[in-house]
């Protein structure tokens, strides 16, 4: 762990297996269309046609790239039961309209249910949040591969008890007075 205490609100989303594939498109739209492909391959009855156009319709009302390598497509839709966040990795990043000008070389891909405007919020919070932290941005953006950032991405995060998802509190020291 690097930086700050990991977030469990992220973890609740981020799981092994949500890297994809590295992108090898060189421009935005190809960028949303492999994206849009490989979080519908996890969404059961969601066709990549549907995410694709729910992360242009997002795109169309400002860019998401939010600066210094990273961006975070996301959308909300009808057919979707839950949050599906996936993470991937452009080598040699892509122009993403980001205000920096940088290209963007991280994408967070995000789907919610169209009816979970909050778990939406959360979830765009929690990875706004990750990306705060100067050291794990840079952390990210050196990683090797997809496995690799997925496994750094890990280690920011700390799992949350689907009955009691309270963050977890480290134990106080305790002291006697003597």
């Amino acid at each position: 762990m690097v930086g700050k205490p990991p977030d469990p609100i992220l973890a609740r989303w981020l799981r092994p297996g949500a890297a994809l594939p590295e992108l090898t498109a060189t421009s935005a739209e190809g960028v949303l269309e492999e994206l849009a492909a490989g979080v519908a391959r996890t969404l059961p009855g969601v066709s990549a046609a549907a995410v694709l156009d729910g992360f242009r319709e997002r795109e169309a009302l400002g860019t998401t790239a939010v600066g210094g390598g990273f961006a975070i497509p996301h959308c909300r839709l009808t057919g979707s039961r839950e949050i599906h966040l996936r993470v991937a990795l452009h080598r040699l990043g892509v122009d993403f309209g980001a205000l920096d000008g940088k290209p963007v070389r991280i994408f967070f891909a995000l789907v919610a249910p169209q009816s979970g405007a909050t778990a939406h919020l959360e979830a765009l919070g929690a990875v706004a949040r990750l990306l705060r932290d100067p050291a794990r941005r840079a952390r990210l953006l050196a990683a090797g591969g997809p496995d690799e950032l997925l496994a750094r991405l890990l280690e920011t995060s700390v799992p949350i008890d689907p009955i009691d998802p309270t963050p977890p509190i480290a134990p106080r020291e305790v002291t006697a007075d003597v």
